[in-house]
């Protein structure tokens, strides 16, 4: 995990947000703005990206942003950090990434 892609579209079709596209992670950022009017939390309908992604292999992190916002600046990179690392290991678990890093041929 070095560097996220910060917004990418797969099949035309799925937006995605900070996306590790080699390790198949990816953390979807859902705007207050864009959430349901009373509590400002995300919609089923914007977590379909999320649903359809996991069946093709994705870890991904629904994070609100009301949610992001109550955090404080030391949660922030823990309870990130702390995903980034699951989620990475799940994804060795799984076979997709290895766990060492190899030189490309």
């Amino acid at each position: 995990l070095v560097y996220p892609i910060f917004f990418m579209t797969l099949h035309n079709l799925l937006n995605m947000h900070f996306v590790f596209d080699d390790q198949k992670i990816c953390i979807q950022y859902h705007l207050k703005d864009w959430g349901m009017p009373f509590t400002k939390q995300p919609s089923e309908k914007q977590k379909l990206t999320s649903k359809l992604l996991r069946y093709e292999g994705w870890e991904v992190l629904d994070l609100s942003q009301v949610d992001f916002k109550n955090w404080e600046t030391e949660e922030r990179l823990t309870n990130i950090k702390e995903w980034l690392l699951a989620a990475k290991s799940k994804q060795v678990e799984r076979g997709l990434i290895k766990d060492k890093w190899e030189p490309p041929l």
